[in-house]
């Protein structure tokens, strides 16, 4: 599955955030395929389910997160520095 949620999407700029898809104007004028973009889903979708044979069942990907707080988070990293 090639998906992003809109938050992702937005960030590459050639998401119309007002219309909730991609730019076909900016699209056609940066020679850029909308074949080659990934579909764009809620990030609360149910985006699908790991291979089972990675960790012995079916496991929903329901939702995704592209925030580095939550990265940290997955990661463990419970203080920042910056």
């Amino acid at each position: 599955m090639h998906a992003t949620d809109v938050t992702n999407a937005s960030r590459t700029l050639l998401f119309d955030i007002h219309r909730n898809r991609w730019d076909d104007e900016l699209l056609d004028m940066l020679d850029v395929p909308a074949q080659v973009l990934p579909q764009i889903f809620a990030s609360s979708a149910d985006y699908g389910y790991t291979a089972p044979d990675l960790f012995g069942a079916l496991i929903l990907i329901g939702g995704i997160a592209a925030i580095n707080k939550l990265h940290c988070l997955g990661r463990r990293v419970m203080r920042l520095a910056w």
